[in-house]
């Protein structure tokens, strides 16, 4: 029983620590639950919260520590072993995770998470058949869970069984109209299965099903990307102004400022954003804004202030180590990446960042030593591009390469499908690559479907063009009409390469 007597003292901290949570203080908020917890180190439910915020923050193993108190507070609740399955998914610990899901399950058979957790880690290890007669357990338990469809429809997707993907999804949104999960089942079956319009609908209706924000972010990346520019800008200041403090709007209209290189503009949609919310999240948005448009003095100017205010971030601290290495500051930056890694020895991307720095610096054995063994199941998109910008700085090609082909079968994205691929492919020509440029859009072309595959036959076209334009513009026109093709060449391959952009130019003179 928590005590009584330093229940208020407790309590007020917990106020306090929900009021900046909510605005993503989520430092000062630890600090406050942890006051709280002092006071109160019995209190079920200020654990709890503290677990959710640790998820927030991403921080799962924090969150697994807290959860493990909580097993000793509460032994026979269903949703703590949940939570440390779910924990234990986003580490990657998928057969743990089934472990601790069928625990939820022997204190719980009716716990609808704990079959979510099981079908999903299973899912991931690949035992499909096994998800399968989960999925059909859970719905024994509840036939009308919308969950369960919006799962099932998962595991027809991941055998790209798309139309019953797509009938398991509407099955979940009758049942539970919001759900996120099916919504957005039917946003990826539109964009992998469909053409253009069948994703932009597919994100309005998920919006008006859901009034998620994330949406509208995804709708005007996809007008701007697919030529649609004026129309985006529309939208996201349209939602920008019904609500200035949204943080998620806000974030959605500077970066299409930003893409239309309009970044004054963006920088004060940023600012203005740290007026209405002054909080941990916003400065933070900001400067790694600064870092993404490069004004790197700005960065240095004003982050040693944000790291003093917020020294249990260390997203701060990264943003001053990327400035110093961007603006070429490589002794001071490697100080900085040595002490963050030493420090979070578990991170993938500290430790991609300092073994680039120490190669930068001169000291490639180093920086190979570290990297020696380096295997992840499941890597970020972000992490294998820094890999494979690693291993072309050190002419590993092989294992370059490799990361390239991770990077992109991990990054479906609208930013990400048309810019790294082609900062690949100018690297390896800038080395003198031009075969392993050719085998790299080979190898993406027999794994990639949709508008990447289209991205991977364009560049081989452009690249092969140079030598042979016939042979160039034979494999362009395998993509289809000349209305795609004009779609590519004009929103998509934009190479620096001269005699690249001479071919581009010449096929759009004669054929579009």
């Amino acid at each position: 029983m928590p005590n009584k007597s330093i229940q208020p003292s407790a309590s007020k901290n917990m106020e306090k620590a929900i009021g900046l949570m909510e605005n993503y203080d989520y430092s000062d908020a630890k600090k406050r639950i942890d006051m709280a917890l002092a006071l109160d180190p019995l209190n079920y439910e200020y654990h709890y919260i503290k677990v959710n915020l640790l998820i927030e923050r991403r921080d799962y193993e924090g969150a697994l520590k807290e959860l493990h108190v909580m097993e000793k507070l509460a032994p026979d609740k269903a949703s703590v072993y949940s939570l440390e399955s779910r924990c234990l998914i986003n580490l990657g610990k998928n057969f743990d995770a089934v472990g601790k899901a069928d625990e939820a399950l022997e204190h719980d058979r009716n716990y609808m998470q704990a079959y979510e957790n099981k079908l999903i880690a299973l899912q991931n290890i690949g035992l499909i058949n096994d998800a399968f007669d989960v999925y059909y357990s859970a719905l024994k338990v509840d036939p009308q869970d919308a969950e369960s469809y919006a799962v099932l429809s998962e595991l027809h997707m991941e055998m790209k069984n798309f139309d019953a993907a797509h009938e398991s999804a509407k099955k979940a949104i009758n049942i539970e109209k919001d759900n996120i999960k099916a919504n957005n089942m039917l946003v990826s079956i539109a964009r992998v299965d469909g053409g253009i319009e069948d994703y932009i609908k597919a994100l309005s209706d998920a919006y008006v099903n859901t009034h998620y924000e994330g949406y509208i972010v995804q709708l005007t990346n996809c007008l701007y990307e697919s030529g649609n520019r004026e129309d985006a800008v529309k939208i996201a200041e349209k939602f920008y102004k019904i609500n200035p403090g949204n943080m998620n709007f806000a974030h959605n209209l500077a970066h299409i400022f930003i893409l239309e290189n309009r970044i004054q503009d963006a920088g004060k949609v940023y600012k203005n954003s740290i007026k209405l919310n002054k909080s941990e999240f916003t400065n933070l948005q900001y400067i790694t804004f600064l870092n993404e448009t490069e004004q790197y003095a700005t960065v240095l100017k004003n982050v040693d202030e944000l790291i003093e205010r917020y020294p249990d971030n260390d997203g701060f601290l990264y943003n001053k180590f990327y400035a110093l290495s961007r603006s070429g500051d490589h002794k001071d930056a490697l100080i900085i990446i040595k002490l963050l890694y030493g420090q979070n020895k578990d991170s993938i991307l500290y430790k991609v960042e300092y073994a680039l720095e120490l190669a930068l610096t001169g000291n490639s054995d180093e920086s190979l030593r570290i990297l020696e063994n380096f295997e992840e199941l499941y890597i970020d998109p972000w992490i294998s591009m820094s890999l494979w910008s690693l291993y072309s700085m050190l002419n590993q090609y092989d294992r370059a390469n490799e990361y390239a082909i991770l990077a992109m079968e991990n990054g479906i994205g609208d930013e990400f499908l048309g810019s790294f691929p082609l900062e690949v492919i100018e690297t390896y020509l800038e080395k003198g690559w031009k075969i392993q440029a050719i085998k790299f859009i080979d190898a993406l072309i027999e794994r990639a479907e949709g508008e990447l595959q289209d991205i991977c036959i364009a560049c081989k076209g452009c690249i092969l063009g140079i030598d042979d334009y016939d042979k160039g513009r034979d494999i362009l026109e395998q993509i289809g009409s000349a209305e795609k093709i004009r779609y590519l060449l004009l929103f998509k391959l934009k190479f620096t390469d001269v005699e690249i952009n001479n071919f581009i130019n010449r096929y759009k003179n004669e054929k579009l």
